[in-house]
């Protein structure tokens, strides 16, 4: 898939899916979540953005190389487990640029770059450690795993 989805409320929804691999898509000026994954395994997301809600954990998610921009978030994931976020750009979005919360643990956030975000660039909850962040550049960060120089 590509293409791009510009100023809706909601852009893509995923659930239940395994297997699928999304790329070159442009999620800007959405007033809502542009992506939604729920309950889902084996996902590979690029030049996208990734908002997973309360439910069964997803496992396996791949997001690599998006650039976020003027969203409400950029990647935000709840109960997400074992899973990668790998070089995307996340600026300008109106609350956080990645967030792990609600339980998500075992993941690998490397080499991420997020600035001038609403709340914070990058952080966690207490309930979401351990992760490995490594090698992620930002201005603001928020939870004790944090690699963000």
């Amino acid at each position: 898939m590509n293409g791009a989805i510009i100023g809706f409320c909601y852009g893509l929804r995923i659930v239940e899916g395994e297997a699928i691999k999304i790329e070159q898509l442009t999620l800007t000026g959405n007033s809502g979540d542009a992506m939604v994954v729920i309950d889902s395994r084996d996902v590979n997301i690029e030049d996208a953005r990734v908002f997973v809600p309360a439910g069964p954990p997803s496992t396996d998610i791949h997001i690599q190389k998006n650039q976020l921009y003027y969203n409400e978030d950029g990647i935000f994931l709840v109960g997400v487990q074992d899973s990668r976020i790998v070089n995307n750009h996340a600026y300008l979005n109106r609350s956080v640029g990645i967030a792990l919360i609600e339980g998500s643990v075992g993941n690998k956030i490397l080499h991420n770059t997020a600035s001038g975000n609403g709340a914070w660039d990058m952080g966690h909850t207490p309930d979401s450690t351990p992760n490995q962040w490594l090698g992620n550049t930002c201005s603001t960060s928020e939870g004790i795993d944090v690699d963000c120089p």
